[in-house]
């Protein structure tokens, strides 16, 4: 019986095949995803593919751009121009300039002379109107309902203009040298409010004094002051380098070692949140949507919440801070881009940056580059050299490389070592002979503040 057992054959368990039509989906899906996951951080040439259009133009030329939705603003010491996102001339500006320096706010922009007298406004549809004075010019600012601000050199004082979106003046004012410096101002969106930034050094400590004025007559009455002033934010040992309004009529203020946002119609005690920086700043940039980010530089002495160099911290406009980022190069410079990107510049190399902490998006340049401006959202950007610029596609997620030679209308233009060495020989001789003018011409405190000025259009106003 059990030899009967032993021989006694179980059943083999039956192998279960997979149908053909599954394994094919599975495969299918497997490349499905592969695909996706080599199109995402791939580095892309900037070839014809990418490279939209360019422009060309001479060192000379002082070329600038500001970028807004899907128009670009071309301002050279000839003229100024409005190209689309194809690359096509909208219309075209002239004038003469020796150094035009240009800013915008949004839809709004403005070239002047540097140290010179006249201010041109424009909008999508062309020239909104200029203006002249006798005086020099030393600062001057926008908003994007058409208003202008100006400050201007009156002998030893200071005089200050605002100009609605007509060009007709509605507010006026003259500020005694005794008073400060002016270094930056500002004008709210809707034109009701200014803001302007002194540097005061009558006291024995430098002194930022930041001053709030109506420009409305109406509102003018509502105050005491009969100049309109109706509020003030004074902070000891420091300079006021950039001013900016909010949306909601608050305003960010950054001096050479803090940051505040200004709740100007509130009470003094709880009109401002003031965050001391442990670094002098290396580049700050004010985002479209108002967030503030600030590159970190080197650390003050005996100073309390230092960061590393290079670190990179974003506020938002109440004041919170709400993301860090310490990249392992040294940052060079900050540009603001559109909703919540801040393009970091490492100097050949510059990365998108979102304010919640995605990389979106990174350039490697093989020449020099002044700025590098994100467009048409985050998927174009827009590169400046001293000789060329360049509209490209670059992606989310891409690393894009310039490469040495670019095909474009059908030209091909050889980046050599022998012509970017003639182009840093040119600028480095342009910089050094202005240099040399300015400590020749100019008083001290003068000259503090327009480094100051020069620091905050380098990285802000490319706005």
């Amino acid at each position: 019986m059990a030899e009967d057992i032993n021989k006694t054959e179980h059943p083999k368990p039956k192998k279960v095949k997979l149908p053909l039509l599954i394994i094919a989906i599975i495969f299918i899906l497997a490349a499905i995803v592969a695909i996706l996951l080599l199109s995402q951080n791939k580095q892309v040439d900037m070839t014809d593919d990418t490279l939209i259009t360019s422009f060309n133009y001479e060192l000379s030329s002082k070329a600038d751009f500001y970028t807004y939705g899907s128009n670009i603003y071309y301002a050279t010491n000839g003229g100024m121009q409005l190209v689309n996102a194809k690359g096509d001339n909208q219309w075209t500006d002239s004038y003469t300039m020796i150094s035009p320096v240009l800013i915008g706010d949004k839809n709004i922009a403005a070239v002047a002379e540097d140290k010179g007298n006249a201010v041109r406004l424009y909008n999508e549809g062309g020239l909104l109107y200029n203006v002249s004075f006798n005086e020099q010019i030393l600062t001057f600012a926008i908003n994007s309902m058409g208003y202008l601000g100006t400050i201007n050199k009156n002998g030893s004082d200071y005089s200050l203009s605002i100009y609605d979106n007509t060009g007709a003046v509605v507010f006026g004012a003259s500020f005694p040298a005794e008073d400060g410096i002016p270094t930056c101002m500002d004008i709210s969106d809707d034109g009701k409010m200014f803001s302007v930034g002194f540097i005061n050094t009558g006291s024995i400590n430098i002194e930022s004094n930041i001053l709030f004025y109506y420009i409305n007559s109406s509102d003018v009455q509502s105050v005491e002051n009969s100049d309109g002033m109706f509020a003030s934010v004074v902070s000891e040992d420091c300079i006021p380098v950039m001013l900016r309004f909010t949306a909601d009529n608050r305003c960010i203020a950054v001096t050479d070692d803090r940051a505040l946002f200004i709740d100007p119609t509130a009470d003094e005690a709880n009109r401002t949140i003031e965050i001391p920086l442990g670094n002098r700043l290396r580049a700050v940039c004010i985002n479209e949507d108002c967030t503030l980010t600030m590159a970190m530089g080197e650390q003050i002495l005996n100073a309390e919440n230092q960061l590393a160099e290079n670190t990179v911290v974003w506020y938002n406009s109440n004041g919170s801070k709400i993301n860090e980022y310490l990249p392992e190069k040294e940052i060079t410079g900050l540009f603001p881009g559109s909703n919540n990107i801040t393009v970091i510049a490492m100097d050949r190399n510059f990365e998108a940056f979102t304010t919640k902490g995605e990389s979106i998006w990174t350039y490697t340049a093989i020449q020099d580059t002044s700025k590098v401006l994100p467009f048409n959202g985050n998927s174009e950007m827009l590169v400046v050299t001293p000789m060329r610029a360049m509209l490209a596609k670059v992606g989310k997620g891409n690393s894009l490389i310039e490469i040495e030679s670019v095909t474009t209308d059908n030209k091909t233009e050889e980046t050599t070592a022998q012509t970017q060495t003639k182009a840093d020989t040119e600028t480095t001789s342009e910089i050094q002979s202005e240099t040399q003018s300015e400590n020749q011409t100019e008083t001290t405190s003068e000259a503090s503040t327009e480094t100051t000025t020069e620091q905050t259009t380098g990285s802000e106003q490319a706005e």
